[in-house]
């Protein structure tokens, strides 16, 4: 695996190096063709011009050898030389700044022997090219004569063009190097901030990572981690809270059982079945704070393991209101609209909709009124008291949180994780009474 800087940078340092060098090459490839083409166009006229004199003048060769190397066409140092039936050659120019030799003229003959009537042959020797071409003559006696070049004067243009391209390509590579060094430790060194804040952080305090990047990307992933650090804080206050509010619920009942039950065994209590009773009542206080916790656990962690199947609200309120009214004097006046389904479970209609309305009779003086009624895509349920209403400022939906005739807290706290579950959501205002409302998405075509 590669770091983040590496995979920043190769394709950076590969691009650099590769367009240079691709240049320099492209360029070499170009000037070498043109090298080509030009000497054999120079090299063609050249030969047309000297066949042409050495048939149609009286002028010596040495003479005509001497004014072609100072003519102005000729754009290159140039050598004729005439070779007898076997292949030997004359020089008729000794002059000390000639280029020929005996291998010279060898390579020469032997290319001319081996080419084709009027083409040009390129000959190596001595690391220097050499450009030759037969002078082709209608009343030859056998022998040849050759046209030879030494390379062109743009060899040394092109070395230095070359020399030119080197050092600036140089030049230009270790700054884009630079660069790309400057810009990827801009994106990778932020990064690498946050992931050491990130290996420092723990759910016990919140941690804010600040990226000093002008980066909106990074801006947004630092603001989100911030954001995830500080619900995990919270959630973990939160859940150490629950454990603290849970044992302590737990250990009232808990602490009047062990006392009732010491006082008998030593004889305390005369009358053991009254004793016995409140036994049977803190039991009864801890299963339903049990079940309780159980159902809180349960609706916190409903979409694991469970699914939702379509249920009919309507029928569901009228069943509750059903249950509930022989067992309370509240009287429950209720308007509910026919055939509303939606998508859910009935273990958490009954954790929402039934802790609501079993709070709701809790608090009312006289009566209840419960509404359903279906707008748009919702199902909305209104549950409203005639008792004294909530305390708005205090979180109600949140755990251990009760009023002053509460059981545990845990009601409404387990109604809205219920709710949520099921897409749902849940408010509470005050009217002569607190007043719930419920809604529920009714998009049966939705699988939650």
């Amino acid at each position: 695996m590669l770091t983040l800087r590496q995979k920043i940078t190769r394709p950076y340092v590969f691009i650099i190096i590769s367009i240079p060098l691709t240049i320099i090459i492209i360029f070499n490839i170009i000037v070498a063709y043109y090298k080509i083409t030009t000497a054999e166009e120079d090299l063609s006229a050249q030969v047309t011009q000297v066949a042409e004199h050495l048939q149609d003048s009286s002028m010596q060769i040495r003479d005509f050898m001497h004014l072609l190397r100072i003519s102005p066409n000729s754009t290159n140092q140039i050598e004729l030389i005439i070779y007898d039936t076997k292949g030997e050659f004359l020089r008729y120019l000794d002059t000390p700044d000639t280029f020929i030799n005996q291998e010279i003229a060898r390579l020469a003959y032997n290319s001319i022997l081996n080419s084709s009537s009027g083409d040009m042959c390129i000959i190596n020797y001595d690391n220097q090219k050499y450009y030759a071409m037969e002078v082709i003559l209608t009343d030859s006696l056998g022998g040849k004569i050759i046209y030879i070049t030494q390379g062109l004067i743009i060899d040394d243009f092109v070395w230095m063009v070359n020399i030119v391209l080197c050092l600036v390509s140089t030049f230009v590579m270790l700054v884009a190097i630079f660069v790309s060094n400057r810009v990827t430790t801009s994106i990778t060194k932020p990064i690498e901030n946050i992931t050491a804040l990130i290996e420092n952080m723990n759910s016990f305090e919140v941690l804010t990572i600040d990226t000093k990047s002008d980066s909106i990307e990074l801006q947004k992933l630092a603001s989100e981690i911030n954001l995830l650090n500080k619900r995990i804080y919270d959630f973990q206050k939160s859940q150490k809270l629950f454990l603290q509010n849970a044992s302590h619920q737990l250990r009232t009942p808990l602490m009047s059982i062990q006392g009732y039950a010491d006082g008998i065994e030593m004889g305390v209590f005369k009358d053991t079945k009254a004793t016995a009773k409140l036994i049977s009542n803190q039991a009864i206080k801890l299963t339903s704070l049990v079940n309780s916790l159980l159902s809180l656990a349960r609706a916190e962690n409903f979409k694991e393991n469970q699914t939702f199947e379509v249920l009919n609200i309507s029928v569901f309120l009228e069943e509750l209101i059903t249950e509930l009214t022989p067992i309370t004097n509240i009287d429950i006046i209720s308007s509910i609209a026919e055939d509303v389904c939606c998508l859910a479970n009935s273990e958490l209609l009954n954790g929402s909709i039934g802790n609501i309305l079993s709070n709701a009779i809790r608090y009312a003086k006289h009566q209840i009124h419960v509404t359903l009624n279906k707008q748009d895509a919702n199902a909305i349920i209104i549950i409203k008291d005639d008792g004294d209403g909530v305390a708005l400022e205090d979180d109600i939906f949140e755990r251990f949180v009760k009023g002053e005739h509460g059981n545990f807290g845990l009601g409404l706290s387990i109604a809205k994780t219920a709710i949520s579950a099921l897409s749902g959501n849940i408010s509470v205002t005050n009217d002569n009474g607190a007043v719930f409302t419920i809604i529920f998405p009714t998009n049966l075509s939705e699988n939650t």
